[in-house]
């Protein structure tokens, strides 16, 4: 039996316009990628080389905590083991996981947008993600909190699937499944990103219960979702758990998550802890980068009250099960907002998973406004979102990459407090100059990336200097530290000044004077080294010839 004329129309023209949206789709993640490229030369910070570093025990068969110790889940050293392993150890193989990782982000994104406010809230959704995430600083990007934004975003596409919308009760379960993998993939790169999880559970509960079912079809509804929801957590959640203890390093992870609780409680030790430095520079750039953001989402929540105030004077009723999915995005962000409160430092990067929210509610923001007789503000947007990132990420670069500046002089520009670039890429260099690849280094201080970028192997597994030196470690491992060293000291020992980080140690002296009160290590340095020369914060000791 044929189809009617029209019918064969109507279908022929949605897949056309299906196939027009996704080569959209893809032509805006290409010329994102495109203009964010010149991230791959950004030099590494501190966090950067810790990941890394981890990352590379890992692939050389150390598990991270007991092979290099640091405090967060593994997920962020896995991740950086994985693009090691495919593109070698280097500043660039890194970088990379930034431009591998936006597809995921900007498809999740474009699909949350497109379901909550249309194609044009979608599209201009997925570039301001893009300028807003590449033009963010070589320190703030590559790093957990960022990269996390993958198994979140994934989640929340997961969960809008599963709300009730036209899908079948079993594809609705299958979304739900999947949305609890990622979230609970999300909890591995942070603990306080259960937060996130609890947003996303509430806000999904809400569009479920807001749409036109009984109320014992809500609760039928809700319950299979949370159990399939718990399903998929607890296979990554479990899972990860039995892999940590089969590796044998279940009790250290453990023991990890307990101690962030002090460090993240650091900027609560003084009552105005808002007014420490650390948190004014956080919130000044976020003030300075995220403003626009700022000021379209509250001008959201304006045109939406003017709108529903219009279709309650029209006595229109208003389709809650359409405007509910809106709580998810709020309350993800609220979430993210208390997770970054939480830990009172206001860090760039630890505010990095309110942006999708924003960037969501600026876009549709825009959009409504073009309907005031302004139809051309999307295409002005875009074009401006696209001329951030160009001015953000290529000018910089250009001298650099046309040949006019030397990687010194470029790295010089890539600075956050007493930390430069340049200083870090001098002291890889003189070190490659008198030392062998694979040769033991120690380093007094938090640089670990002068062992990632020089490919020297840490001498201990205390790869930065606060495990040995805050209150609540324990002081066994100043012991285990010198004794390891004592019984393979390595060619060069490498001593910070001016690194003064209280939001970290919770002290307010550098490493070299702590290097003072640590008298065992102090000790052993002084028998077996000699000072041979200092590089900017850097002093540089050489193993006596015996």
């Amino acid at each position: 039996m044929r189809c009617p004329p029209i019918f064969t129309t109507k279908v022929r023209q949605a897949v056309k316009t299906r196939r027009r949206e996704i080569l959209i789709v893809i032509g805006c993640l290409a010329l994102l990628l495109l203009l964010a490229l010149p991230i791959l030369t950004y030099p590494l910070a501190r966090d950067h080389g810790v990941f890394g570093t981890i990352a590379v025990g890992i692939l050389e068969g150390q598990p991270p905590f007991i092979g290099y110790w640091d405090f967060k889940p593994p997920a962020i050293y896995y991740l950086y083991a994985l693009f090691i392993a495919l593109f070698g150890q280097s500043a660039a193989a890194l970088r990379l996981i930034d431009l591998a990782l936006f597809p995921l982000l900007g498809v999740s994104l474009y699909y949350v947008a497109r379901r909550l406010a249309g194609t044009s809230t979608a599209i201009l959704s997925l570039l301001a993600l893009g300028a807003f995430y590449f033009s963010e600083s070589f320190w703030s990007l590559t790093q957990n909190d960022g990269l996390a934004l993958a198994p979140m975003l994934l989640a929340a596409a997961c969960a809008f699937k599963a709300a009730p919308a036209g899908e079948t009760p079993r594809q609705n379960l299958l979304w739900a499944f999947f949305a609890g993998v990622c979230a609970a993939l999300t909890l591995w790169f942070k603990y306080t990103f259960a937060l996130f999880v609890l947003a996303l559970v509430i806000g999904h509960s809400i569009s479920v219960w807001t749409h036109g079912f009984t109320r014992g079809a809500k609760m039928r509804w809700l319950l299979r979702d949370a159990l399939v929801f718990a399903a998929g957590g607890l296979l990554i959640g479990l899972g990860g758990l039995v892999y940590m203890a089969a590796l044998g390093v279940l009790d250290d992870m453990i023991l990890s998550a307990q101690l962030v609780a002090p460090y993240a409680g650091l900027g609560y030790d003084g009552v105005q802890w808002y007014e420490t430095p650390v948190w004014r520079a956080g919130v000044q750039e976020r003030l300075d980068l995220w403003w626009p953001l700022l000021l379209l989402a509250a001008l959201w929540l304006l045109l939406t009250s003017v709108r529903r105030a219009r279709q309650a004077e029209n006595r229109h009723t208003t389709d809650w099960s359409v405007h509910s999915g809106w709580w998810v995005i709020w309350l993800w962000a609220l979430a993210m907002l208390a997770n970054v409160l939480m830990q009172a430092k206001g860090i760039s990067y630890q505010w990095l998973p309110i942006l999708p929210p924003l960037v969501l509610l600026a876009a549709d923001a825009v959009v409504k406004l073009s309907g005031y007789r302004a139809r051309f503000l999307p295409a002005l947007a875009g074009a401006a979102l696209c001329l951030l990132l160009l001015r953000a990420v290529w000018l910089p670069a250009l001298p650099y990459l046309s040949g006019q500046e030397t990687q010194m002089a470029y790295y010089a520009r890539f600075r956050g407090g007493e930390f430069l670039a340049s200083e870090s890429l001098q002291v890889v260099n003189y070190l490659q100059a008198h030392m062998a690849r694979g040769d033991t280094l120690y380093i007094w201080g938090f640089r670990p990336e002068i062992y990632y970028l020089g490919g020297f192997r840490p001498a201990t597994r205390f790869i930065s200097q606060f495990p040995l030196v805050v209150s609540w470690y324990p002081r066994a491992w100043q012991q285990e530290n010198v004794d390891a060293l004592w019984a393979a000291p390595p060619p060069y020992v490498l001593v910070l000044q001016v690194d003064n980080m209280p939001w970290v140690t919770g002290r307010t002296e550098d490493s070299n004077q702590l290097l003072q009160e640590y008298t065992e290590l102090n000790n052993w340095l002084m028998f077996n080294y000699e000072r041979e020369t200092q590089i900017g914060s850097f002093f540089v000791w050489r193993r006596k010839t015996q």
